[in-house]
C-alpha cells in the first residue's frame, strides 16, 4: 500500500511540475530506482560478491585490471594527435580524414581508465586507490567537457562515456556537492547534444533498436540512472529515464522477434552479431539488476541460443579459429572472424544463466572451453567488466564437448534474415553450405535472394567481391551478379541502389556521372520467401521464391529448389519465367579460380583443399560462359569495378571471388535449369548423373561409387517434388515434398 501510494504521488508530481504536454511521468519501475550510489551496474549489495570474487575465481582479472593502470598516464592536459585535429576561424573542431570522434584526436581520454581505478577502489577500500580514482575522473570530466566545447563526439560506439558515467556514479558519494553538479551537467549536456537533434554533429550513430544499439539512443538509461536525484536538470533526467528505458525495451523486443528460438542477434552478418552487438543486451541486464534490482535475463531470450547462432554461422579451421560464410556486409579477403570479444560474451552468458538456464550455459562453456588461449582474453571496451561476472568461473571444465553438441545436427533454418545453414558436421573437413530465400530484414544485406555458398576445405561457391571504399561497393559486390543466384536480363534497368561506404563530402573522389544499369539482377530485398524447409539426416531440401525481388517487367516466376544431400552432394533446380522470351536467364556460379571442363561435361574448381564439380543437366545444350581472370575478376554490365588496389589485391591469398560460370537459357519464356554439385575431396568420383523426365516433373538419378541411387524429382508447376533413396535395389527412402 505505502509503495503504490508513492508511485502516486511521484506521478503526480511529475504531471505538476512539467505539465501536461510534456507529458512527462515515471515510468513504473521508477519507484523501485535504488536512491544511493553506486547503482550503475553494480550496488552497494552487490560489492561484497564482487570483493570475494576478485580475490578468489577473479583474482587474475582483478591483477590484470591493477596492470591496466600501471602505464604511464598524463594528467596534467590533454594530449592531441598531431594533426588530427585542427580549427576554423570560429573554433569548430575540424577532424583530418578518417579521424571521427574525440577519441580518435585525444590521446589520452581517461575515461576508460577511471572507470577501472574507480573499480579498483571499490574493491580494496583504500584511499590511496580512491585519489588515483577522482584524479583519473576530474582528467576524463576535462575531456569530456572539452568534446562540448569543440562540438565533437566523445566516441562513436559509446564505450567512453558508458566507462564514465560508471566512474561518475562509483565515485559519487566521494565527490563535493559542487564537482557533483558539474560533473552531472556535462553528463546531461553531451547526452542531450548528442540525440539526433542535437548539435555534436560529428560524429555519431543513434544506435536505433533494429542495430547494435550503442549509439546516441542508448544512453538516455544509464544517463538518467546516474543523474537522477543528483540536483542536475530533473525534467532532463526524467526524460531520459523515461525514454531510455522505453527505447531499451523496444531493442530487447526486436532482438527477440529476430531471434526467435535460433539465437541470431539483429545482424544476419556474423561479424556485427559477434562484435559489439551484444554489448547492448549486457548493459541492460546489468543495470536492470544493478539499479532496480530486477533479473529481467529471463525476461529475453535472443542471448539464451546465443550459441546456437555462432555454432551455425562459423566454420571452424582446425587451427582454434574459425570462418564466415562470407554473406552480406563482410570484408572477404580471409573471412575470418577477428573474435576478439567473444570470449566476454560467452562468459557473460554463463553469468547471467548458471543459476536459472544451466543448458544455456553448459553450451558456452562447452565453448570456451575450445577457444584457442590466443581467444581466451576479455576485450577492453569495459575494462571492469570481467569482475562483475562473478558467477563465471574461468577453470571449469564443461561436462560437454562442441562435438557432442553439434553431433545430431544437420541443417538450420532462421526466418527473419532467410538463412538456411546445412552441413555434414562440425570439424574442418566437414561439408558447410549456406541457402539464402525469405528474407525479412535487409540490414547489411545483398540483392541476394535465392543463392547459396559451398564450403569443404576451402570456399568452393562463394559470396564475390569486397567491402571497400569503391564503386565496387555499391556496383558489383551486393549486387545480384556478385552471387551464386539467377540473373534476368532487362536492357536500361537502373541499378538498384545501396549504402555507400563513404560520406557525401567525399563523393566525388569515388562517383561519377556515368549511369550504370543492373546487370539482371534482383531489385528489392525483403521480398523473397522460404516456401519450404524439411531436413533429416538423409537430406535437407530448401524452396526458395525470389518472383518479387525482380521488377515485375521483366520477371514472373523465379523459384529454386535446394537439396542438399549428406555428406557432398547438392542437387539446384530452377523454374525461371520471364515476362518476354528474348529476356535472356542466366545461371551463375562464382568460384576463386578458373573452372576447367572435365571430360564428363562437368567443370570443377578447387580452393584450399577442396574441389567443386557441377553439371548442367538443363538446360539441354545450355550456352556457357567463363567470366574472371585478370581486369575482369568483377566484370558487369559492360565493365570491370575493381577494388582501389585493383589486381593487387589478389596478391596475397583471399576469397574476393575472381571467375565465374554462366548458364543461358536459349531464349525461352518459362526455362529450368537442373544442376548437381559435389563439394569433395579431388580424388573421389563423380557421381553417374541420369536425367528423368516422369509426366509433370524433371529429375536426375545419382549413382554413387558405393551403389547407393538418389532420385530427386522435381514439380514443374508447383514447388516441391520427391527424393527417394535405394540401397542394393532396396528402397530406403521414398519422401514427397509439398508445400
Amino acid at each position: 500500500m505505502i509503495k503504490k501510494l508513492l508511485m502516486l504521488c511521484l506521478l503526480l508530481f511529475a504531471v505538476a511540475l512539467y505539465g501536461e504536454e510534456a507529458a512527462i511521468t515515471l515510468p513504473d519501475w521508477a519507484v523501485e530506482l535504488r536512491k544511493e550510489h553506486p547503482r550503475l551496474l553494480l550496488n552497494r549489495d552487490q560489492l561484497p560478491e564482487i570483493r570475494d570474487y576478485a580475490a578468489t575465481g577473479g583474482r587474475g582479472e582483478f591483477e590484470r585490471l591493477q596492470k591496466y593502470l600501471d602505464k604511464p598516464f598524463n594528467m596534467d592536459e590533454l594530449e592531441l594527435y598531431p594533426g588530427r585535429i585542427s580549427f576554423n576561424a570560429k573554433g569548430k573542431a575540424v577532424l583530418a580524414p578518417g579521424v571521427n570522434t574525440g577519441d580518435n584526436a585525444v590521446r589520452n581520454p581517461g575515461m576508460k581508465e577511471a572507470a577501472a581505478a574507480a573499480m579498483i577502489y571499490l574493491i580494496t577500500e583504500d584511499n590511496a586507490d580512491l585519489a588515483r580514482a577522482l584524479d583519473y575522473l576530474r582528467h576524463a570530466n576535462r575531456f569530456l567537457r572539452y568534446c562540448l566545447d569543440v562540438d565533437m563526439a566523445v566516441d562513436y560506439h559509446t564505450d567512453n562515456i558508458i566507462n564514465f558515467m560508471c566512474a561518475y556514479d562509483w565515485l559519487y558519494n566521494h565527490l563535493s556537492d559542487e564537482e557533483r553538479v558539474s560533473i552531472g551537467k556535462n553528463i546531461a549536456e553531451y547526452v542531450k547534444e548528442m540525440q539526433p537533434d542535437g548539435r555534436l554533429k560529428v560524429f555519431k550513430t543513434t544506435g536505433d533498436i533494429d542495430t547494435g544499439f550503442y549509439g546516441t539512443y542508448s544512453l538516455k538509461f544509464p544517463a538518467g540512472i546516474v543523474l537522477y536525484g543528483s540536483g542536475v536538470d530533473e525534467e532532463l533526467t526524467l526524460k531520459f529515464l523515461n525514454e531510455g528505458y522505453k527505447i531499451a525495451t523496444e531493442a530487447m523486443q526486436f532482438r527477440d522477434e529476430v531471434a526467435q528460438d535460433g539465437g541470431l542477434l539483429v545482424a544476419a552478418t556474423p561479424t556485427y552479431s559477434f562484435g559489439a552487438y551484444p554489448l547492448a543486451t549486457h548493459l541492460f541486464f546489468l543495470a536492470n539488476r544493478s539499479a532496480l534490482n530486477r533479473d529481467i535475463s529471463m525476461d529475453y531470450r535472443h542471448l539464451q541460443n546465443f550459441v546456437n547462432w555462432f555454432l551455425w554461422s562459423t566454420i571452424p579451421d582446425g587451427a582454434g579459429g574459425f570462418y564466415h560464410y562470407g554473406a552480406g556486409d563482410v570484408v572477404h579477403r580471409t573471412n575470418r572472424f577477428a573474435l576478439d570479444m567473444i570470449y566476454g560474451h560467452f562468459a557473460q552468458i554463463v553469468n547471467f544463466y548458471r543459476d536459472t538456464l544451466p543448458d544455456a550455459a553448459l553450451r558456452a562453456e562447452a565453448l570456451l572451453a575450445e577457444l584457442p588461449d590466443n581467444l581466451r582474453k576479455f576485450h577492453q571496451w569495459h575494462p571492469f567488466m570481467p569482475l562483475l561476472l562473478t558467477k563465471f568461473d574461468p577453470e571449469l571444465k564443461p561436462s560437454t564437448t562442441i562435438a557432442e553438441l553439434t553431433a545430431s545436427d544437420t541443417a538450420f533454418h532462421f526466418p527473419r534474415f532467410g538463412l538456411t545453414f546445412m552441413r555434414s558436421g562440425y570439424t574442418p573437413d566437414s561439408t558447410f553450405a549456406l541457402f539464402r530465400a525469405g528474407a525479412e530484414s535487409d540490414q547489411h544485406q545483398h540483392y541476394d535472394e535465392n543463392s547459396f555458398i559451398i564450403y569443404r576445405k576451402g570456399f568452393l561457391a562463394m559470396d564475390t567481391g569486397n567491402r571497400d571504399m569503391a564503386q565496387h561497393h555499391t556496383h558489383y559486390y551486393a549486387q545480384t551478379v556478385a552471387h551464386n543466384s539467377m540473373l534476368i536480363d532487362y536492357p536500361g534497368e537502373p541499378m538498384p541502389p545501396y549504402w555507400k561506404t563513404w560520406p557525401e563530402s567525399q563523393s566525388a573522389k569515388y562517383e561519377d556521372e556515368q549511369i550504370r544499369y543492373n546487370d539482371g539482377g534482383q531489385f528489392h530485398r525483403r521480398s523473397g520467401k522460404c516456401l519450404h524447409f524439411e531436413t533429416s539426416p538423409e537430406f535437407t531440401w530448401v524452396t526458395g521464391d525470389a518472383t518479387e525481388c525482380y521488377i515485375p517487367q521483366k520477371c514472373r516466376l523465379a523459384q529454386r529448389e535446394f537439396v542438399f544431400i549428406p555428406p557432398e552432394l547438392f542437387v539446384v533446380y530452377d523454374r525461371v519465367e520471364s515476362t518476354k522470351p528474348e529476356l535472356r536467364k542466366r545461371w551463375l556460379i562464382h568460384t576463386q579460380n578458373e573452372p576447367t571442363a572435365e571430360d564428363g561435361g562437368w567443370f570443377s574448381a578447387r580452393n584450399g583443399g577442396g574441389e567443386l564439380r557441377w553439371l548442367t543437366v538443363l538446360p539441354h545444350d545450355a550456352p556457357k560462359e567463363l567470366i574472371g581472370g585478370p581486369g575482369r575478376q568483377f566484370y558487369t554490365a559492360g565493365r570491370n569495378f575493381p577494388l582501389p588496389d585493383g589486381d593487387n589485391a589478389f596478391a596475397k591469398p583471399n576469397f574476393l571471388g575472381a571467375w565465374r560460370q554462366e548458364v543461358s537459357d536459349a531464349g525461352e519464356l518459362r526455362s529450368e535449369f537442373l544442376h548437381v554439385l559435389q563439394a569433395t575431396d579431388p580424388q573421389t568420383a563423380f557421381p553417374q548423373v541420369k536425367e528423368l523426365n516422369i509426366a509433370e516433373q524433371s529429375g536426375v538419378e545419382l549413382t554413387l561409387d558405393n551403389g547407393v541411387v538418389y532420385r530427386l524429382l522435381f514439380n514443374r508447376t508447383g514447388i516441391g517434388g520427391r527424393i527417394i533413396k535405394e540401397e542394393n535395389g532396396v528402397e530406403k527412402l521414398n519422401k514427397e515434398i509439398k508445400e
